[in-house]
């Protein structure tokens, strides 16, 4: 145990020489900083200042208003010269790093001469700063711009030069009086856009924010198969003033904005009906386009001279024969439709004309069904006796 404490304390002792060897071979300068003229300005950090060999120190000039740098001098201890380093400050900062060796810092400032800069805001917004502002010579002024609540920023000008609507300005290196900058505002609306699933509006912001008496075009996409059925403006329908361009583009436009507005589209899905025919006949019309579950659609069907309906298929599904039209009701989903047709006087649908098509006949000519005739009847018997050809 005695052994291993020993060992402890010279561990220890190493440990101590090793930190002091360390501080040892750190380098400090001392740069002491003199004001000369203390009513002009202030510099930070201040007194006497140390800094380590090969370490960059950044010092901060703080001119008081109305004064501006003069001049900042280094002197080297013991040399008794003075070196003027006022060329390397930069944004009112001066970086020390001038080695090991002792050093004095000379700060001097001046009366400047100051400048005046002009700054008006027009209702709806304010400048910062504002009014007669002094700017000393040679001093970069930023004016901020900023519009009150409902309005926005109209136009900026510098020396009676538009700036457009920018939100800042700095007049840099001011030299000269005389300056002036203007910034005006527009009252602002906003137009509340309700979103919809099926189509897009372009802009497409939930609010436009628009200036008074200006337009506003928006711009109505729907998605395939989904067609507008209603466009409201504060919840009045305005479905009349909506434009359709030869391209298909529609669009509303709102003009000379000149207060709140609501916006919203009310779109319908459309469904596709086509319709067929076979020969010996046809279907009108060929294919139609209907509005979901809102719209009925009849098609008529039309069969050549001495011909007849002989089967209808609706989406593949053959179908009750009742009349010469079918209608859709409440259609919900596309469709198809389908007519065949067959000579007439062939009742039974199988192509070939014999006893039952007779009896068929001659019923029809009792109950006076139009579509048979007594032609139809003794053709049918002539073809069954042979005295004349199907």
């Amino acid at each position: 145990m005695k052994i291993k404490k020993l060992s402890l304390k010279k561990a220890l002792f190493a440990f101590m020489l090793s930190i002091a060897a360390l501080c040892c071979d750190s380098v400090f300068a001392a740069v002491e900083v003199i004001v000369e003229t203390p009513e002009g300005g202030q510099i930070e950090p201040s007194g006497k200042v140390e800094v380590a060999d090969g370490v960059i120190k950044e010092f901060k000039l703080y001119p008081s208003q109305g004064y501006v740098l003069n001049d900042l001098q280094l002197e080297t201890a013991n040399a008794g010269s003075k070196t003027s380093v006022k060329s390397y400050v930069i944004n009112n900062t001066y970086n020390f790093g001038g080695g090991a060796a002792d050093h004095k810092l000379y700060v001097s400032f001046k009366k400047g001469v100051q400048y005046h800069i002009n700054a008006e805001a027009g209702t709806g917004g304010t400048i910062t700063p504002a009014g007669d502002v002094p700017v000393d010579e040679g001093v970069n002024q930023t004016f901020a711009v900023d519009p009150d609540e409902g309005y926005s920023i109209a136009d900026v000008t510098a020396d009676d030069v538009s700036l457009g609507a920018v939100s800042a300005y700095t007049f840099e290196n001011v030299a000269a009086d005389g300056h002036k900058i203007r910034a005006s505002f527009v009252r602002q609306y906003a137009i509340n856009v309700t979103p919809t699933e099926n189509a897009d509006i372009s802009p497409d912001d939930a609010v436009l924010n628009v200036n008074e008496g200006a337009n506003q075009i928006l711009m109505i996409s729907p998605k395939p198969g989904f067609e507008v059925s209603d466009v409201t403006v504060d919840e009045n329908s305005v479905k009349d003033k909506v434009q359709t361009d030869d391209k298909g583009a529609i669009t509303y436009t709102f003009e000379a904005v000149s207060a709140d507005h609501s916006f919203a589209v009310t779109l319908v899905q459309k469904h596709n009906i086509k319709a067929s025919a076979g020969k010996h006949g046809k279907i009108e019309p060929a294919a139609d386009v209907v509005r979901h579950g809102t719209d009925s659609k009849t098609f008529k069907i039309i069969p050549d001279q001495g011909y007849a309906i002989a089967g209808i298929t609706v989406d593949k599904a053959a179908c009750e024969i009742k009349g010469a039209t079918y209608t859709f009701k409440n259609v919900t989903a596309d469709h198809s439709i389908h007519v065949a047709f067959k000579d007439r006087r062939d009742a039974n649908g199988d192509g070939k004309l014999g006893i039952n098509d007779l009896y068929h006949a001659v019923k029809s000519l009792i109950t006076g069904d139009e579509n048979v005739t007594l032609k139809d009847a003794i053709d049918i018997f002539k073809i069954m006796t042979g005295l004349a050809s199907q």
